[in-house]
């Protein structure tokens, strides 16, 4: 009797100390920052420093491919190449519609590309659809203030 009790003390105390042991272990996985995360900021940085080699060369590592297609276009609008940058933002509406991330910032290249392009019916028009479906959102109040840039200082309040 004494051995069977013993063995389940050791039992339960290896127990414990496998559950303890790999504690420290999944706290290291949850403070270990994510290399996609990683990348995607280098990205966003170099966009918003006007490099387009380096949003090129971040847009390379970038694993989602709708992301990739937005650094892409990122890159093409940096170079002033407009018509390559919607090309690559028109197929990441096409193709990942399914992504909720990353869908509204596409959109919402587009219509700043069509702005660009001069292509101002186009640019409303999407800018008013991402407005409309992203309410409440940072990607919406950009699209309203594209909107407003666009028309002339109107409100850029979603029409109803």
């Amino acid at each position: 009797m004494k051995h069977r009790i013993l063995g389940y003390m050791i039992l339960l105390i290896g127990t414990a100390s496998m559950v303890f042991a790999r504690q420290p272990v999944a706290a290291a996985a949850a403070t270990t920052p994510d290399p996609e995360q990683a990348t995607l900021t280098l990205a966003f940085k170099a966009l918003s420093a006007g490099d387009p080699q380096a949003v090129a060369a971040a847009a390379e590592s970038v694993t989602n491919p709708a992301a990739r297609l937005y650094f892409q276009a990122g890159a093409a609008r940096l170079q002033g190449h407009p018509k390559a940058a919607i090309q690559f933002a028109a197929k990441a509406v096409a193709l990942y519609y399914q992504d909720v991330e990353w869908l509204p910032r596409n959109e919402l290249l587009c219509a700043e590309l069509y702005s660009e392009l001069g292509l101002t019916n186009a640019a409303v028009v999407t800018a008013r659809h991402v407005q409309t479906l992203y309410n409440g959102t940072d990607i919406s109040k950009k699209a309203g203030a594209l909107r407003s840039k666009i028309e002339g200082g109107t409100d850029g309040s979603p029409e109803q």
